[in-house]
C-alpha cells in the first residue's frame, strides 16, 4: 500500500488518493513510519462499502491485496459501487493458473501460508465482473 501509493503520488500529483488495508501492522507502518505523504490510509475490510456513497472514485487499484479478501465477489461489488461512471478496477495480484485445481496441495499451502482467502482464476474473476455489471478490459 505505501510504496504503490507513494509512486502514484509522485507521478500523478493531482490525484486524491485513499489507501485501504486490512493489516493493522501495515496501517501502523504507513501512519507512523512512512515518509511524508499526502494520501490517506484507512484500516478497512475489503468487502464493506468503501464510502457511504458520498464519495466516488475514478479508479480502484488493488495491488497484491484482492487475494486476501474473504469474499472476492463481494469485494468487487463493493469496489464497483464506489466508482464514478466509467470508473475502473485494476487488479494486480496472484491468480490461479488455468488447469490448476484450488484443491492442489501446493495451492493449498500457498493459500494458507499467505492468508490467501480468494485464490481464483482469471475466468472466475471475469465472471464476478460480469455479475457486477462490469466488463473486462484487455
Amino acid at each position: 500500500l505505501g510504496a504503490g501509493l507513494m509512486w502514484f503520488e509522485q507521478n500523478e500529483p493531482n490525484w486524491a488518493m485513499v489507501g485501504h488495508t486490512i493489516s493493522e501492522e501495515q496501517f501502523k507502518w504507513i501512519s507512523e513510519d512512512l515518509p511524508e505523504h499526502q494520501f490517506m490510509a484507512k484500516l478497512h475490510t475489503y468487502d464493506e462499502p468503501l464510502t457511504g456513497g458520498e464519495t466516488k472514485f475514478d479508479a480502484v487499484y488493488s495491488i497484491e491485496a484482492a487475494i486476501h479478501s474473504p469474499n472476492l465477489f463481494k469485494s468487487i461489488q463493493a469496489w464497483s459501487d464506489a466508482l464514478e461512471p466509467d470508473g475502473v478496477i485494476v487488479l494486480i495480484d496472484d491468480f490461479l493458473s488455468v488447469g490448476t485445481s484450488r484443491d492442489d496441495p501446493d495451492v493449498d499451502l500457498f493459500a494458507r501460508s499467505w492468508i490467501a482467502n480468494s485464490v481464483h482464476s482469471t475466468k472466475e474473476i471475469a465472471d464476478f465482473a460480469t455479475k457486477s455489471n462490469m466488463k473486462i478490459v484487455r
